[in-house]
């Protein structure tokens, strides 16, 4: 994706080194480097290649650079170096390298990742240590978002760090200062120096450089996390319930305390430092001549061994914790269950109240009442519970949630067991009456529905999964999720069904097995699998040209679906808001096709509806012929909601082979043959 930005930027280039070129319309022309005839060159619309039209000579703008400026470096060295020349948002092959490289350890050393704030090391996840992040795909969304990553030590990784602090806190500030000077950086520099005794018995861990100090990473060990003070330096022991800033983070904030305005106690940052791996060999476990020194380190009287005891409070039995015996013979204990309940009653079940008074009771008195006195109370509750608002107010609206919308006669038959009158229908419509004003239930004509909840929660990172293999065509475009429906619209007759078919056999050949959903009679999509390669059992069909039929398979599916037909367009913006939906409860993933309009006078085709059409999706693109025949065409990115690079439209250029029935980018070709 990254080659395919930088082969795009020509004109930035030429305009920068001022090389002859010029635009004329859409057209670029420019000298030809070869054969040196005076713009007798332009770049092929909808391709990053360069035609010479004198000496017929095809080329890019890799080779143009170094046939200009004498480079014979390969086009991954000629690709990073124009990333930096021309300031382009991306990163290099080396960058994607190593971060690749860093992440495929982890993965394969079991470890569980942490997202955390931007240049800092505050974990953005409120429930992160009991969220276990191994989705790679997510990984690099966290560092494309900014983010820095954080190892979760302890047992989860099977990781025990072992922070080395050499500089304190004020040194950490003055190695950040740019006004701090040199030979004080030097001098700081030379004592940030693993300890001696530490190097004598650390064996040889992953060791990681960080501002003051350095990181031994070790296989997990059953130690608690604590602070160890050595003569020169601090320990920090990351284990359980820890974590640590690691590469490929970029930077970690340095902060400083300083006091403001009304003389109260602020931090703010003062500079940067980086996480570097030095040595990251074979995960070892910790030598036993360091842990002696660090079980010997630790406190018998650390905070642990309190904390390990709540915990094992925590797990008694409840009764063995909570005795309050609050209520005795004589203390009204009777009346206080009965007037308990009471209010139990107005929220739940005659069961869910006789539960938890037989609980409170056992709680609370010092000599329990007898459990069939409770019993008595309850069917006392269940005599006069039609009569209680708060009561007849759930029954009422439980019932029109599980009908999913109720008449009033349906209402009194469900609830209390046939038509009423009176007092009863009295108190049936006081209650109906007072849901619609609290906003619980909406009235439709006849009907009663009840009104969805607004679920309010303060997290966010745990929705919104990554997707843990390529879409087809866009991966390299987009950030997507499951839940994510992407939409590619195309005219009549252009190859819907072949292309929905090179889509599947792409998730086939990364060991996916999808499900097709197909609308036309003839099952003409066989042909095409056929000639891509696909035999029997490498996915799922289904016939259905029912719009309300669909249902998305769960457990993160995925779905390709030729073609939606909304037949009325009024309800566009419904039926798409419905297969959202459908979606997001299955988190599946839907890659669906659509009927695009022919363009009128030479005009491109447009979407039906399209200001409905196109608010759904993550990604939508129409499939356009470049050609008369269709052997060149292009994908036309309209709509993206999280796109990998700046921008929000792009041009795909493909061709597509007649005999393989096979769609390609042109830029997974050879691009001068690809012409």
């Amino acid at each position: 994706m990254y080659k395919t930005i930088v082969l795009s930027k020509i004109n930035e280039y030429c305009k920068k080194i001022k090389y002859p070129a010029k635009k004329t319309g859409s057209v670029i022309m420019m000298d030809c480097p070869y054969c040196e005839g005076e713009y007798s060159a332009n770049v092929i619309p909808n391709t990053s290649i360069i035609n010479c039209l004198k000496c017929t000579k095809k080329f890019n703008l890799f080779d143009l650079v170094g046939e200009f400026e004498g480079r014979d470096d390969n086009n991954d060295d000629i690709c990073d170096y124009l990333i930096e020349f021309l300031e382009i948002d991306a990163q290099t092959k080396k960058e994607q390298d190593f971060i690749a490289s860093i992440f495929d350890r982890y993965q394969k050393e079991g470890i569980c990742l942490v997202p955390c704030a931007k240049k800092d090391k505050i974990p953005v996840q409120n429930n992160w240590t009991n969220i276990e992040n191994r989705n790679v795909e997510e990984w690099h969304q966290w560092l494309n978002n900014g983010l820095n990553i954080g190892i979760r030590t302890g047992a989860v990784s099977n990781i025990t760090v072992i922070d080395i602090d050499i500089l304190s806190n004020k040194e950490k500030i003055e190695l950040v200062n740019p006004d701090t000077p040199k030979d004080r950086v030097e001098e700081l520099k030379q004592k940030k120096q693993i300890p001696a005794d530490i190097i004598d018995i650390m064996g040889a861990p992953w060791i990681q450089e960080t501002l003051g100090g350095f990181h031994l990473f070790y296989k997990y060990a059953d130690l608690p996390k604590c602070r160890i003070l050595r003569e020169g330096y601090a320990i920090d022991l990351e284990n359980d319930g820890g974590q640590v800033i690691s590469a490929p983070s970029k930077e970690v904030c340095v902060k400083e305390e300083y006091k403001d305005a009304k003389d109260v106690t602020r931090k703010r940052i003062v500079g940067y430092g980086t996480r570097t791996f030095l040595k990251m060999e074979t995960l070892p476990s910790i030598p036993d001549t360091m842990l002696e020194l660090l079980k010997g380190s630790i406190s018998k009287n650390s905070k642990n061994d309190d904390n390990q005891s709540l915990v094992e409070q925590a797990n008694r039995p409840m009764n063995e914790v909570v005795k309050l015996a609050l209520l005795d013979e004589g203390d009204g204990r009777n009346s206080f269950f009965t007037s308990l309940g009471g209010c139990f009653l107005k929220q739940m079940t005659v069961a869910q109240v006789e539960y938890a008074l037989h609980n409170l009771n056992q709680r609370l008195c010092k000599t329990p009442l007898e459990a069939r006195e409770i019993r008595g109370m309850v069917r006392g509750f269940d005599r006069y519970a039609a009569q209680d608002q708060g009561k007849l107010e759930t029954e009422i609206l439980q019932y029109i949630k599980l009908a999913e919308g109720a008449s009033k006669i349906d209402i009194e038959i469900a609830v209390l067991g046939g038509k009423v009158k009176g007092e009863e229908k009295k108190k049936v419509d006081e209650t109906i009456v007072t849901l619609i004003k609290d906003r619980k239930i909406v009235r439709r004509g006849r009907f009663y529905q009840a009104i969805k909840e607004m679920q309010w929660v303060d997290t966010f990172t745990e929705i919104g999964i990554p997707i843990d293999f390529k879409i087809p065509y866009f991966h390299d475009y987009a950030n997507f999720n499951y839940g994510d429906l992407i939409l590619i619209g195309a005219t009549s007759k252009t190859g819907k069904t072949t292309l929905g078919m090179n889509i599947v056999k792409r998730l086939v050949d990364q060991k996916i097995k999808p499900y097709y959903i197909y609308s036309e009679s003839g099952a003409r999509f066989k042909n095409a699998a056929l000639a891509l390669g696909m035999k029997d059992g490498d996915f799922h069909k289904c016939y259905c040209d029912n719009i309300d039929e669909v249902v998305f398979k769960k457990e993160r599916n995925v779905t390709v679906w030729d073609w939606i037909d909304p037949q009325d367009f009024a309800r566009t913006n419904v039926i798409f808001a419905d297969i959202s939906k459908k979606l997001e409860e299955a988190q599946g993933i839907c890659i669906a096709f659509v009927q695009l309009r022919e363009g009128e006078n030479g005009k491109e085709p447009e979407w039906f509806a399209k200001n409905m059409i196109r608010q759904r999706p993550a990604l939508a693109a129409k499939y356009l012929y470049e050609s008369e025949d269709g052997s060149i065409g292009k994908f036309k990115i309209t709509d993206v909601r999280d796109s990998k690079v700046k921008g929000k439209t792009f041009d795909i250029p493909t061709k597509y082979d007649w005999d393989t029935k096979e769609v390609v980018r042109l830029d997974e070709d050879d691009p001068l043959e690809a012409s």
